[in-house]
C-alpha cells in the first residue's frame, strides 16, 4: 500500500515543481488524521503563506500550499513538472489524500 509522509524543508530536493491542482479547502482540513507542520512564509504581492512537504512511499514528492489572507481557502498541491509522470503523480496524491479530481476547483496543465 502506498503512503507518505511530511519531510522538512531541508530533506526537500529542489527541482522543478509547480502547483498542480486548487481546492477550495483549508490545508488544515485536509489532513484530518496527521499532525502536519506548516512553514509560514511571506510572498511579494500574494501574501502570507503557509506550506507543508511531503514524500510518497513511492519517492515522489509534493507539497502541499496555502495562501493565508485570502478572504476564502485556496490550497494547492504542487507536483515536479515532469510530462511523463504528472498526471499519474496527481492522481497517486489524491488517493493519498483520500480526494478526488471531483474536489479539485482547477487543474493546472503544465505541459501544453
Amino acid at each position: 500500500m502506498n503512503t507518505f509522509k511530511q519531510i522538512s524543508e531541508k530533506e526537500w530536493i529542489r527541482a522543478d515543481y509547480r502547483p498542480a491542482a486548487e481546492i477550495l479547502r483549508d490545508a488544515d482540513d485536509l489532513f484530518p488524521n496527521i499532525k502536519v507542520d506548516f512553514c509560514e512564509y511571506e510572498d511579494d504581492g500574494i501574501g502570507r503563506m503557509k506550506i507543508a512537504y511531503f514524500l510518497t512511499s513511492n519517492n515522489r514528492q509534493f507539497y502541499v500550499e496555502q495562501h493565508v489572507e485570502y478572504p476564502f481557502a485556496i490550497t494547492i498541491i504542487g507536483l515536479l513538472n515532469d510530462k511523463k509522470t504528472y498526471f499519474d503523480d496527481l492522481e497517486e496524491v489524491l488517493e493519498l489524500m483520500h480526494l478526488s479530481r471531483a474536489d479539485l476547483s482547477f487543474i493546472f496543465d503544465w505541459q501544453h
